[in-house]
């Protein structure tokens, strides 16, 4: 005797393991979108960026240069909190894909390709601010249960 599945119930079975899959694939990891810069923002205007594992992760491009190891963007983000950087109140300019052409001022070097090439997702995306002290860009990268991650940093564009 052959036996098959409910119609109904294969369904719901379905339904349940589309979600799974969906949200446990690296690769449709959704882009980052204003909320998520907002939220990043806030971490760092709060000095937490350091505090929270994974939101701001090595390899990291701080105004043109990579920062390899997670020990020295740990570093980093102690010394901006206890030098108290504020990019807020801040306005969103552009956020949009993390390709050339590049908007002026941000790093056109070797590494800064490379690293654009090499070390981002498909969910990566260019933030330009405007702040006080001036044009500043972001680089976020993934959305999901832990929020996005910041892989890059750099400004004033002056």
């Amino acid at each position: 005797m052959h036996r098959t599945l409910h119609p109904q119930l294969r369904l719901t079975l379905l339904g349940l393991l589309l979600p799974f899959l969906y949200f446990s694939c690296a690769s449709f990891a959704l882009p980052p979108g204003q909320g998520a810069v907002e939220r990043t923002l806030a971490l760092i205007d709060s000095g937490a960026m350091a505090a929270v594992p994974g939101r701001a992760s090595a390899p990291f491009l701080l105004d043109g240069e990579i920062l390899l190891r997670q020990a020295d963007l740990d570093s980093l983000w102690s010394n901006l909190a206890a030098a108290r950087l504020r990019l807020g109140p801040a306005t969103i300019v552009s956020l949009g894909k993390v390709a050339a052409p590049f908007p002026a001022g941000f790093p056109n070097t070797m590494e800064a390709r490379s690293f654009i090439a090499r070390r981002l997702d498909a969910s990566a995306r260019l933030v330009l601010l405007d702040t006080a002290a001036g044009p500043w860009w972001l680089i976020l990268e993934g959305q999901g249960l832990g929020g996005s991650r910041l892989r890059g940093i750099g400004g004033p564009l002056k």
